[in-house]
């Protein structure tokens, strides 16, 4: 049973909206204009004694003084401030933020705020924390979950429902210990137990997908640094060739188990990750057992947390081969080696994409000094002297390369590409070779020799030579597969940084940021400013001209603004830009948001002294001596939060506007969102929708077709980050139907079918109506 603040023991809460305070107040604050952003107050007494917990999700911000009455919320879905008010003061234990939730705990409650559902829930707790200090403490916040352990009851925050979940899980009588993960669809809590951990473990979880609490009570343990997405897995041995293979998936919130016998010791598993390479689902593992007289039997075993099922396969290996027996993990595969008499490659390969062990010889020769293998998220590349093999885990497709040059260097690798150089001691240039596995294509760039800096993301590389006198610059997309080489100076110093849709190299007299969505490059002839460079804005100013400059992935636009004052500091994170000004020896006098979503700067002239500030995906927070500012870039417009159910499963979908929002409906049978917007005539209107890239794919396979009362917008842009796939698309107002349908509907095809059909029976009807026609 849920114990929440509407039991009497809690007495009261206050919701406080900014919009309902005097207009004296709010008149500190100045703003552009609210359809481009706005800066909302809300009056904070900073305190003499204490802490202050400060902390900035995504969409959303929590703050709380360490010893207080209330907590405070800030969302960008509603445009303002909230206030939780508890009916005594407490003594705020922890705060935490991330994504679209907000995570607090008291010595008596359990709070946590979604953005998502536009409110907060309270519960008071039961027991002790199990974990309270430590490195992996038994409580934390996600993107999208906050999870609280004691000793008596799990407890999860789910985002989606706006509440808090709890289970009576039962600590085992020999609890030595415990770890926990937490992911943004699921969390793990592993309870060890014996004296030293040393009995199979209990395994407690909560799935974002189905809402619920499940266990294992003989479970599996803590998987090192091997951390999947959408679920677990893992192994616990119990003698010698005595195993069980566990898997977890939180798409179904069910356990796989396989229990393996009799098939020797456990010659390898899948361990490191690259947070590089994307989503990483699969976890693979393989027990050696000798032949007689001579040789090794491989059993091999592979999970996809999407897939939810464990695959396996059996391979010989004769006395002639080498089995490497050891697994290196991909994303979304892992892969294994034997070398052949020759010293032929023999690879077997698990995809996670199909669940299926597959074995291939591509014709690469090993060799201890030139041989290597590269692991993507979906990409595999291996070469060897004189050849190199890339693989596409996604289209199956794989193709060769020849290599001109003996050495190689530096290997990066992002979800859909791998890359690496070659060079040789007498020739003075090297060859960059890029794998895209989306396009099953070798791109190579020749370059002047020298040891380079790089940086890359899931899709974007970037590089620069730190030797050559030139300093020879390449930035590539594996969104387009395509690249832009540059040059700096002579004897310049150039650093270089990646994120998710920018990357950007600068020096002291010039500097290039490159759009990964279009593949173009921007010069400019001073040196970037530090932590300017977002997932999909870039932020940054030129001291001596007083210029701020802003540029957004959604547009493709720069927007600069000269100001009076003299810029000082500057950070930028995802969609959001925010610099401050000097003023005299006051350095925080002034902020400026960059709004990426609506291209344009909002001045705040804050009251106070400051205090700090903040900086999340699509909000910033300043924090001065008397007020707390929420950067909004919606500037007040509506934010409608909607689930919508399919095939067993909740997505939550956001639209905001600068429209009014009705009559949103979900047409599973047909993959049919639609919705009508409404605003004043013959004005603009706008829609940014947010939603869940699992659901793009599941409910479209990651295309559609957006249309407005039957048409194309007159604007649309569309972008995703892995997690969630952003729509943006105007029209003209008044009143007008969106449908959002598969590409290449049959809702679509079939009016034009139609309207074919009909057309050539009217041509037809005339064709022959013409003569008749003449004789009258």
């Amino acid at each position: 049973m849920y114990k929440h603040l509407t039991k009497a023991k809690f007495i009261v809460i206050i919701i406080v909206f900014l919009l309902s305070i005097p207009a004296s107040l709010s008149s500190t604050v100045r703003a552009t204009s609210a359809e481009n952003g706005e800066w909302i107050a809300i009056p904070f007494v900073y305190p003499t004694t204490g802490s202050v917990y400060a902390v900035v999700g995504e969409d959303i911000i929590g703050c709380a003084k360490q010893v207080s009455e209330s907590t405070l919320f800030f969302d960008i879905n509603k445009s303002a401030w909230t206030e939780l008010r508890f009916d005594a003061q407490q003594a705020i234990r922890k705060i935490d933020a991330k994504g679209h939730t907000v995570f607090a705990y008291t010595d008596e409650f359990l709070v946590g705020y979604s953005s998502f559902t536009g409110n907060y829930d309270v519960i008071q707790y039961d027991g002790v924390l199990l974990s309270p200090t430590g490195y992996n403490p038994s409580y934390g916040c996600g993107r999208n979950l906050a999870f609280f352990v004691t000793n008596e009851t799990m407890y999860a925050f789910d985002s989606e429902l706006g509440r808090w979940q709890e289970y009576d899980y039962g600590l085992p009588v020999d609890y030595s210990g415990s770890n926990y993960i937490i992911r943004d669809d699921y969390v793990w809590t592993v309870l060890k137990r014996g004296t030293y951990g040393e009995k199979q473990p209990k395994n407690v979880v909560y799935s974002l997908h189905t809402h619920s609490f499940n266990q294992l009570e003989s479970g599996c343990g803590w998987p090192g640094e091997r951390w999947l997405d959408h679920g677990f897995a893992g192994f616990y041995t119990h003698a010698v060739e005595n195993y069980t293979l566990v898997g977890y998936s939180a798409f179904t919130n069910e356990f796989s188990l396989v229990q393996v016998m009799g098939q020797g010791y456990v010659a390898d598993s899948t361990s490191v990750s690259d947070l590089t390479v994307g989503e990483i689902t699969t976890f693979a593992i393989s027990f050696v057992h000798n032949l007689e007289p001579s040789g090794e039997r491989g059993y091999f075993y592979g999970y996809d947390t999407r897939l939810g099922s464990w695959s396996s396969t059996t391979l010989d290996f004769a006395s002639g081969e080498r089995w490497s027996k050891y697994w290196m993990p991909g994303g979304q595969f892992a892969v294994d080696m034997a070398i052949l008499p020759g010293e032929v490659y023999k690879f077997i390969l698990y995809s996670g994409i199909t669940g299926q062990f597959s074995i291939t010889t591509p014709g690469l020769t090993y060799d201890s000094v030139t041989s290597f293998i590269l692991c993507g998220g979906e990409v595999l590349v291996v070469y060897d002297v004189d050849d190199a093999w890339g693989q596409s885990f996604t289209t199956g497709q794989s193709s060769m390369i020849s290599l001109d040059k003996p050495y190689t260097a530096f290997y990066p690798s992002g979800k859909d590409f791998c890359a690496f150089y070659r060079y040789s001691d007498q020739s003075n240039t090297m060859t960059m070779y890029f794998y895209n596995s989306k396009t099953n294509n070798w791109t190579t760039i020749d370059l002047t020799k020298s040891i380079t800096s790089y940086g890359n993301t899931e899709h974007v590389f970037v590089s620069s030579s730190y030797e050559s006198p030139i300093r020879e610059t390449v930035f590539y997309s594996s969104l387009l597969d395509s690249y832009v080489k540059c040059e700096f100076p002579v004897n310049s110093s150039v650093s270089v940084e990646a994120k998710y849709n920018l990357a950007w190299a600068r020096s002291s007299n010039r500097s290039y940021l490159f759009d990964t969505q279009r593949g173009i490059i921007y010069p400019f002839d001073f040196m970037f400013t530090t932590n300017g460079l977002g997932d999909f804005a870039t932020s940054f100013h030129n001291a001596e001209t007083k210029t701020l400059y802003g540029y957004s992935v959604l547009s493709g636009k720069w927007t600069n603004l000269t100001i009076s004052d003299t810029p000082y500091t500057c950070e930028a994170k995802g969609f959001i830009g925010l610099i401050s000004s000097n003023t005299g020896s006051n350095y925080y006098s002034k902020y400026y948001a960059f709004n990426g979503f609506e291209d344009s700067w909002v001045e705040l002239v804050p009251s106070g002294t400051y205090k700090g500030h903040k900086i999340g995906e699509k909000t910033a927070l300043v924090i001065r001596s008397d007020m707390l500012y929420a950067f909004d870039p919606n500037g007040r417009i509506g934010t409608y939060n909607y689930l919508i159910e399919f095939e067993g499963g909740f997505f939550p979908v956001s639209i905001s506007a600068n429209s009014t929002i009705s009559n949103f409906s979900f047409n599973q049978s047909i993959r049919e969102i639609s919705f009508n917007v409404t605003g004043q005539d013959g004005t603009v209107g706008f829609c940014n929708l947010t939603f869940p890239s699992t659901l793009v794919q599941n409910l479209w396979q990651g295309t559609f077709t957006v249309l407005v009362d039957g048409k194309q917008p007159m604007h649309i842009s569309t972008l995703t980050d892995g997690t969630y796939t952003y729509v943006y698309f105007t029209y003209v107002h008044s009143e007008h139907e969106v449908v959002i349908i598969p590409e290449f509907s049959s809702l679509v095809i079939l009016p034009l079918f139609m309207g074919v059909t009909l057309l050539t029976i009217m041509l037809r009807r005339r064709k022959h109506s013409r003569p008749n026609a003449s004789k009258s």
